[in-house]
């Protein structure tokens, strides 16, 4: 290795050149004995190049081989700047470096060159130390690099250390390292995706595509406490804007590979794309996109306010309040304007309150007051439900920093309680659909899944206002239902929905969906309509569906079709026509039962039988006859009498185990039988 190579050293300056002086005399000193200095300004007015070319000039020593001042023609961001000038650099090596930090001592470009002899052969870069130090460098406040990552740096490969600690932490400080110049050759320069941050993340680019950098324990650089990446807030709040952006940007880089990311490490990301967005929404000030919450009633307006006071509370701050009713006379539009100026928090930029002439059903409902909104995201809830907290709405926005981009709509989880609130049922999404909605592509989703169940609660989801410009509004054919069937409408059409565990919704149990109506009330007679409907609709697409999905399709349509026209269209009809019908649905429900359950229940009793042979307790029943052998064994070599009170004992307590052993194993496989007829005859 020839180790009086060419070493080009950028010194970046924008606004901070009062302090460039002491930079520039910092590098004049060091004892390499070839060094080109490269002189580079980001445009700032007060950067007078010939007064820096005079300084350099006249304090230049003999190691100073060669020297470059350039002046950008206006301000074009670290990256760009540091791009353009390795442009400029004819170094075998590079180190960079800020006109407001300096070199330790005049030993460190040496000792940083002469460390590629002391380092596996395959390192590209060699990274020293940094000390942090207050603003007038009189004081280190502390070692940027601390001895664990020290050795993580030597000991992990590239891209165990990318994946692992630089996914959500900066691992090289930048001034404290020298590149040899094949890196970007090899590699590429900088990103210019980023306008500002050039350290971490080109350091991550280039350990992703396996460029190792080495550490050596040489202190190299005093670092300046005050620039844009401590979040000093003298700093312009664009520049700091800018520099929150481009961490986003970067850490949202990982979520492409969050498969290879570990629990903990995604967790710190996803925390670490949350913080940058709220620093610049809190800190900052930049705006949050309007969120549109419409709130559908129709005669349950006595659990309207405490539906709003959820709403009021929520901490997201910029809410447009849409409240719509379907019709009803009880629903005053002054009473609840009224309440809403009285209660209305400062969160809510805008309120909208509708009353349709006359009732339309909720899909149309919905539709109108979408119409009404404006915001770039869209919620609504029906007025008998709440949201859980008063995060809710800033929670489940959040989510679109960190899901994928192609996300047109984030879900969360819905609670499912009692008509008064008081006690909780259960919880709308179980664990395996949780998995599912994220894993599988959208059309894998409505062939497995939302062909034959609601995975998606409607209260409990935020949408992208695009999502139905693109893929449309629920259509309009279905009366009630709006939630599943433009799930499906969508989902069929690509539209991606991710799923956030999070906590959105407490639902009131007694919506029609619920089946707690009035069996014979018109609510009921359109649901039942409406599900024959969806079911028909998607029956359509069979051959997409294995064959239990077909089966459970047309049971759907089937008991939909049942309930519709005994209970609503029967009682229209003549003593002739009643009794026909309800014959043909006799002799229809037994043909389903024969042949949609029947096989069911043969596979069933197959797989119980399987079931019950593998847990027989063989290591039990190998004792207990081995048992038996033994005291024939003894008997037959006359070691024991057969009349022998003791032996007669061992054998019956034998005999007794034996058979409780088997009647036990044959009331579990009989149970398990009665299951599944249980379930045959309740479907």
């Amino acid at each position: 290795m020839n180790f009086n190579s060419l070493v080009s050293i950028i010194v970046l300056s924008y606004r901070n050149i009062e302090y460039l002086h002491s930079c520039l005399d910092s590098i004049i000193f060091q004892t390499y004995d070839n060094i080109e200095l490269i002189i580079s300004n980001d445009g700032a007015d007060e950067f007078d190049v010939d007064a820096v070319t005079a300084y350099a000039e006249n304090k230049r020593n003999d190691n100073i081989t060669k020297l470059v001042v350039n002046k950008n023609e206006q301000n074009v961001g670290t990256v760009r700047h540091l791009n353009i000038a390795l442009g400029l650099s004819t170094g075998d090596y590079i180190m960079y470096i800020a006109c407001d930090d300096v070199y330790n001592n005049e030993n460190v470009v040496k000792d940083l060159v002469e460390g590629f002899q002391k380092v596996p052969s395959d390192v590209m870069s060699i990274v020293g130390q940094t000390g942090m130090y207050n603003e007038d460098l009189s004081e280190c406040e502390y070692l940027f690099i601390d001895k664990k990552t020290q050795r993580l740096i030597n000991e992990l490969t590239p891209e165990e250390l990318y994946l692992k600690h630089m996914s959500h932490r900066c691992v090289f400080p930048a001034a404290s390292r020298i590149y040899k110049r094949e890196i970007f050759e090899k590699y590429g320069l900088i990103d210019e995706r980023y306008v500002l941050v050039e350290d971490v993340t080109s350091s991550a680019e280039y350990a992703k595509q396996g460029m190792r950098t080495y550490y050596l324990d040489i202190m190299c650089v005093n670092h300046r406490h005050g620039g844009v990446s401590h979040s000093n807030l003298k700093q312009h709040n664009k520049v700091q804007e800018l520099y929150q952006r481009d961490l986003i940007l970067y850490f949202n880089e990982f979520l492409k590979e969050k498969d290879k990311l570990s629990k903990s490490v995604l967790k710190a990301v996803y925390a670490k794309i949350i913080l940058h967005h709220r620093y610049l929404n809190e800190i900052l000030g930049v705006k949050n996109p309007l969120i549109s919450i419409m709130v559908l009633s129709y005669t349950n307006v006595e659990y309207l306010y405490s539906c709003l006071e959820s709403i009021f509370a929520q901490t997201y701050d910029n809410i447009e309040l849409i409240i719509s009713n379907d019709g009803a006379d009880e629903f005053d539009v002054d009473t609840i304007r009224d309440y809403v100026d009285e209660k209305r928090s400062d969160n809510i930029k805008n309120v909208i309150i509708n009353k349709n002439e006359n009732n339309l059903g909720t899909v149309k409902h919905f539709n109108i007051a979408y119409g009404l909104s404006s915001g770039d995201y869209i919620m609504y809830i029906a007025c008998d439900d709440i949201y859980s907290n008063d995060n809710v709405v800033k929670d489940i926005f959040e989510g679109f920093y960190v899901m994928p981009s192609d996300a047109m709509s984030i879900a969360g989880q819905t609670g499912m309680y009692n008509e008064d609130l008081t006690v909780f049922e259960g919880f709308f999404t179980n664990a395996e659909t949780k998995k599912i909605i994220n894993d599988l592509t959208p059309v894998e989703l409505y062939k497995r899944h939302l062909s034959w169940k609601c995975v998606f609660p409607g209260s409990a989801r935020i949408y992208k206002r695009e999502a139905f410009e693109q893929y449309g509004l629920p259509d309009e054919k279905y009366f009630l239902i709006e939630d599943w069937t433009s799930s499906i409408m969508h989902a069929k059409q690509g539209m991606r929905t991710y799923y956030l565990d999070i906590m959105c919704v407490n639902h009131r149990h007694g919506g029609v969906s619920s089946g707690n109506l009035d069996p014979n009330s018109y609510a009921q007679k359109m649901f039942h309509l409406d599900m024959f409907n969806l079911f028909t609709d998607i029956l359509k697409d069979k051959e997409l569906f294995n064959k239990s999905v077909v089966r459970e399709v047309k049971g759907r349509i089937f008991r939909h079709k049942k309930q519709y026209e005994l209970v609503f269209m029967l009682p229209s009809k003549t003593l002739t026509q009643k009794l026909l019908t309800i014959g043909k649905y006799a002799a229809l429900t037994i043909y389903y039962q024969l042949v949609f359950n029947t096989p069911f229940l043969i596979k069933s009793a197959i797989k119980r039988t399987a079931y019950a042979l593998y847990r027989v307790d063989w290591f039990k029943l190998f004792i207990l006859i081995s048992a038996l052998y033994i005291l024939n064994y003894l008997y037959v070599f006359e070691l024991i009498a057969d009349n022998d009170t003791i032996t007669t004992a061992l054998r019956y307590m034998i005999y007794i185990s034996l058979a409780l052993l088997i009647v036990k194993k044959s009331f579990k496989f009989i149970k398990g039988m009665l299951q599944c007829v249980l379930r045959m005859l309740k479907s």
